[in-house]
């Protein structure tokens, strides 16, 4: 049974630590695309997933996985190296509030360089092939006309198909002005390397959880993307995977 004098140290903590995230969200607004009120809901959201132990790889993973479906194992650990700008294996508080900005509301360039980010497993500013190849394996499945024998040679060729419509310059690697360039071009390119960002019906239902305001996660990128989806739906362009990422990537092929 708690005592009085527990109970006045738990108040006095709460108390200490509304405070601390009232003043990070206030520095935060300033930066990101939440306001200060959504980014203390978020930071409540942390707090909660921070509860009995730091938000590092596995944690982050299983967010990850049951709020946003996002499922590529390869890809979340991706995005967790993202996350984490400081590179000490746990993703912090502003640190989670920052990368959901640019994921659920960041721009054209923010998203675009998101991508690339998650894409650039070395951090060496370039693209090559066997990340292609490392990214996209185990993102296709078994159906729509694909048997199991055949998806390893349908990675490859998503793998060629991807180094050709990003390597704008030809010289065997993609640079982040090659991949830019590309997703100018065509929006849909933006995952061709592999699904890591989140879908408007996730976006929609955790922003629901933090904000009012939760249909405002539509970033002009992917506006365009979905406007060009349906267009080329329109032109006859064959099935979707209606409830999945790879729509993205399989567009590709069109």
């Amino acid at each position: 049974m708690a005592t009085p004098k527990n109970q006045s140290t738990r108040k006095k903590e709460a108390l200490a630590k509304a405070q601390l995230n009232e003043t990070l969200a206030d520095e935060l607004s300033i930066i990101c695309h939440f306001s200060a009120e959504e980014i203390k809901a978020l930071l409540h959201t942390y707090d909660c997933l921070v509860k009995t132990a730091k938000l590092e790889r596995l944690s982050f993973r299983r967010f990850f996985y049951s709020c946003f479906e996002l499922t590529h194992d390869l890809m979340l650990d991706l995005i967790f190296r993202v996350f984490d700008r400081n590179e000490d294996g746990v993703v912090e508080a502003s640190e989670f509030v920052q990368g959901l900005s640019v994921m659920i509301r960041g721009d054209t360039d923010e998203i675009t360089e998101f991508c690339y980010n998650v894409y650039d497993m070395n951090g060496d500013n370039t693209l090559g092939r066997e990340e292609l190849e490392l990214c996209l394996k185990g993102c296709l499945m078994p159906g729509y006309g694909l048997e199991v024998e055949e998806i390893e040679d349908a990675e490859r060729d998503l793998v060629d198909i991807a180094m050709k419509k990003l390597d704008v310059n030809r010289d065997g690697v993609i640079t982040f002005e090659d991949f830019q360039t590309a997703v100018r071009r065509d929006p849909l390119l933006v995952q061709a390397c592999g699904p890591c960002l989140i879908s408007p019906k996730c976006m929609s239902r955790f922003l629901y959880t933090v904000t009012w305001d939760y249909r405002t996660y539509t970033s002009e990128l992917l506006n365009n993307t979905v406007t060009s989806r349906k267009s080329k739906e329109m032109k006859g362009s064959g099935p979707r995977q209606s409830s999945t990422n790879l729509s993205t990537i399989f567009d590709i092929f069109h």
